[in-house]
């Protein structure tokens, strides 16, 4: 059964209790700044701020479902068992705690963005959370799932820091980028933070490729990849860029290439390709275009996953289905950027924000 209490008080402003003054889950209200005070378990004090009617008397239970089921205006509900105290507004509502600090209000949620409310009020639903910015005035911001990331990389740093003296923003205890650059001629591709980006800046002679691939072990060889690509328009004949999964060596891996369906007059046929390379051979898996080509120096978001066998890819409204056993339990995945002879002018093609979830 609930009791009707009545808590220590104070009605001088700015006045708060010690640790002294009150046992673990005591309750204490200074009624002039419209506050309420609890000690916690770890025997700090904590407030909350009391709604805007100002409550007059407080009920104590052991647990909310102890509550009255139906609760009183300018009321106060304390649940003993965990010190947390709530408000009735058609139902119980926690009021926001704050370690020794004030509290946010909770609300019922509002109905409109003008829906009456006190400034610094919040509430939420199973969609939104919301926040009385000011008077009567309500924003809210859409509710997602947590994402936890196995591997995440803004490639924030100084310019011209190679890729394996960078360390990303998300990575696995002991984890670190490892880098191959090859070239069919002496000019070997390297990956390095430029403008917070990551670029191949190596261009090679006429007819010829330079290409730089990274690789981390993200401790899962289930994963989702993705990243912001831009083409570039530098390079003469092709741009080429895409994610590496699976990673063993440089002769066992699969890779997801991204190029462009009719680019000049070497017209590649596909936007997305998945090639699975086992013991240095080399498979086309599958491809995937519309015969429209990706613009040059323009931003597109690459995602792609592997699950088991499966692997699915999508940019620029472009998707790709296929299956593959290569390398199926291998952990390391990664990225890559194939350059041709330079133009003399253009943009570098470059990634951003890579993810591995």
């Amino acid at each position: 059964m609930a009791n009707k209490i009545k808590p220590k008080r104070s009605y001088t402003a700015n006045a708060v209790p010690t640790t002294s003054d009150l046992d673990t889950n005591e309750l204490a209200v200074n009624w002039a700044d419209n506050k309420a005070f609890t000690k916690n378990a770890a025997g700090n004090i904590i407030s909350v701020t009391l709604g805007g009617g100002g409550s007059s008397s407080i009920v104590t239970a052991a647990t909310v479902a102890g509550f009255p089921a139906t609760g009183s205006a300018n009321t106060l509900y304390l649940a003993t068992d965990t010190a947390r105290i709530y408000e009735w507004q058609g139902a119980y509502v926690e009021c926001g705690v704050s370690g020794g600090g004030s509290g946010f209000p909770w609300s019922s949620v509002p109905a409109s963005a003008t829906a009456t409310g006190t400034a610094g009020s919040i509430a939420y639903d199973g969609s939104y959370l919301y926040l009385a910015s000011a008077s009567n005035t309500w924003v809210r911001a859409p509710l997602s799932t947590w994402t936890t990331y196995k591997v995440y990389d803004s490639f924030t740093g100084a310019d011209n820091t190679a890729l394996t003296s960078h360390t990303p923003d998300i990575k696995p205890t002991g984890a670190s980028w490892n880098f191959l650059g090859t070239a069919s001629d002496s000019n070997t591709g390297n990956f390095v933070i430029s403008s917070n980006r990551l670029l191949n800046t190596v261009h090679p002679g006429n007819g010829n490729n330079s290409t730089s691939k990274a690789w981390i072990n993200s401790g899962s060889a289930n994963a989702t990849l993705s990243a912001v690509l831009s083409l570039g328009s530098k390079s003469n004949v092709y741009a080429l860029g895409g994610f590496i999964f699976r990673y063993v060596d440089s002769s066992n891996y699969v890779r997801l290439d991204i190029g462009r369906d009719g680019f000049d007059t070497f017209g590649f046929g596909w936007t997305i390709r998945l090639l699975a390379i086992v013991n240095g051979s080399s498979t086309v898996v599958a491809t995937a275009g519309t015969g429209t080509d990706l613009t040059r120096d323009t931003e597109y978001t690459l995602t792609a996953s592997v699950a088991g066998n499966d692997y699915t890819a999508s940019i620029g409204g472009v998707t790709l289905s296929a299956s593959s056993s290569a390398n199926a339990s291998a952990t390391s995945h990664g990225l890559f950027i194939d350059n041709t002879v330079s133009r003399g002018t253009g943009n570098d093609t470059y990634f951003d924000n890579f993810a591995v979830i």
